[in-house]
């Protein structure tokens, strides 16, 4: 039996998660839990469950994961107005002036679900043209 030459982790996601294009402007405004100062973030991907959130490094303090953010309004250029509350799973370094959050939400009632479901497929028919 050949052994592979390179073995490859694969994520699984329980939702269908799709990027932002660069022509729809997707934000999320909260306060930021130690200072309370409202801070705006470009929303990079977004699924029913979750997104991923591009924020500044001075925004990133006291944003560590496990931590609740309650009310955030998330934006995404017509498709989808909410306030939700969200958790933050996880954080990478994209470069010195940039760290993407991904956040999964929390408590969604039905109607945000069903909101957050339609824009995904909105933006899924937008990307594929």
């Amino acid at each position: 039996m050949p052994y592979p030459t390179q073995i490859d982790r694969l994520q699984r996601r329980n939702v269908f998660r799709v990027g932002i294009p660069p022509d729809v402007i997707g934000v999320v405004e909260f306060f930021q839990p130690t200072t309370s100062t409202l801070w705006v973030g470009r929303v990079d991907d977004l699924s029913a469950g979750g997104c991923a959130i591009a924020l500044r490094p001075e925004q990133a303090i006291g944003l560590d994961v496990g931590v609740m953010l309650s009310p955030v309004k998330l934006c995404i250029d017509g498709l989808a107005d909410l306030s939700i509350s969200m958790m933050i799973r996880n954080q990478r370094i994209i470069s010195p002036s940039e760290s993407v959050f991904g956040v999964e939400f929390v408590d969604l009632s039905p109607l945000h679900a069903q909101q957050l479901d339609r824009a995904v497929m909105r933006l899924q028919r937008m990307m594929l043209g």
